[in-house]
């Protein structure tokens, strides 16, 4: 059979071809009646949400639009967990954490020398329009441990908090967007704080054989599922301790755009480009997630921790970045 135009080939099987020359075939579980019986699909419907039977089973790829990204059981039972700040932060001017009682990031765990935390960040542009995200979890538990949401803080102000908060969560592994403003923070980062236990994806180097640094994550926004998907799946299964009332009110108010893509409602009408620009809590948790999952384990106290075989971790000490980094250092001390 030769396709030139759209033609139903059997009941439940259509098929229209392509510019490219291939032929797109549309299966519907209709054309296969002695495997999907009526009281099959009636199981089926009652075994999932109806959008999820529509996407997975009508081939409806909108049924999902609207519905909520993280499941309200699983937010509502985040309730016990929530509590208010132990303490607030802030810099002082020597550019050290010091507490403060209105400072910008509020303590939720008392940071313990063994233990090991890992930094998401989420930029914006610093001008009052969406917050400026840095979450900080404790890497094993996936615990909470301090929140920071400004929306008017610089991206290199960002850049210089976050080195603190990293130093002082002893020396986390921070996970920050790349994209937009997120560049700039990153070179504040390694350029003014000389700060190097940055996450950076190597995946794409070794594609592409290419040398050069990746630091931080290549989508800040929720529309990569890479970041995203693995983050709903523990907020679901409770995997994630979440201390912060505002932040967990935040995942509540993400849904999935016509694209089934996870976003916060009010940016649904925002085009993928201006979404980039808006921080917020969520991807911070995300990104945060991300590195809890990359934190080498110590051995224990205060030893060396030990490198997993990963291709998204901390920069090893040959990594050339960090090679510039330690010769810049040699030089200034002289």
């Amino acid at each position: 059979m030769v396709i030139t135009e759209p033609t139903v080939v059997i009941p439940g099987i259509d098929a229209r071809p392509c510019k490219t020359g291939f032929v797109a075939i549309k299966l519907h579980y209709s054309s296969d009646p002695e495997t999907y019986t009526p009281e099959h699909v009636a199981a089926l419907k009652a075994s999932m949400p109806s959008w999820r039977f529509r996407k997975e089973y009508e081939i409806d790829f909108t049924a999902q639009a609207g519905q909520p990204v993280f499941e309200s059981e699983a937010l509502n039972a985040q309730s016990r967990n929530l509590r208010n700040p132990i303490a607030r932060m802030d810099l002082d001017e020597s550019g050290k954490l010091v507490k403060r009682e209105r400072g910008r990031l509020a303590i939720y765990q008392d940071v313990r020398e063994s233990w090991r935390y890992a930094v998401g960040m989420d930029v914006s542009e610093g001008v009052a329009q969406s917050d400026s995200t840095i979450e900080v979890f404790e890497a094993f538990k996936r615990e909470q441990a301090a929140e920071l949401a400004d929306n008017r803080i610089s991206p290199p102000e960002l850049g210089r908090f976050a080195a603190a908060v990293g130093e002082y969560y002893n020396r986390a592994l921070i996970c920050c967007v790349r994209p937009m403003h997120g560049i700039t923070v990153l070179r504040t980062l390694v350029d003014d704080c000389h700060y190097t236990n940055l996450w950076h994806d190597r995946m794409d180097e070794h594609l592409a054989a290419m040398p050069t640094e990746r630091l931080g994550w290549a989508k800040g926004e929720g529309r990569s599922p890479r970041l995203m998907d693995p983050y709903i799946e523990a907020v679901d299964a409770q995997e994630v301790i979440l201390r912060s009332m505002q932040c967990r009110d935040q995942h509540g108010q993400y849904i999935y755009d016509e694209k089934g893509l996870a976003t916060l409602s009010k940016n649904t009408e925002l085009n993928t480009a201006l979404r980039a620009r808006h921080g917020d809590m969520v991807v911070g948790c995300a990104l945060a997630y991300r590195a809890c999952c990359d934190v080498p384990k110590a051995r224990s106290g205060h030893s060396a921790p030990r490198q997993r075989s990963t291709d998204q971790i901390g920069m090893p000490a040959n990594d050339p970045l960090l090679r510039k980094l330690n010769k810049r250092a040699q030089r200034t001390s002289r």
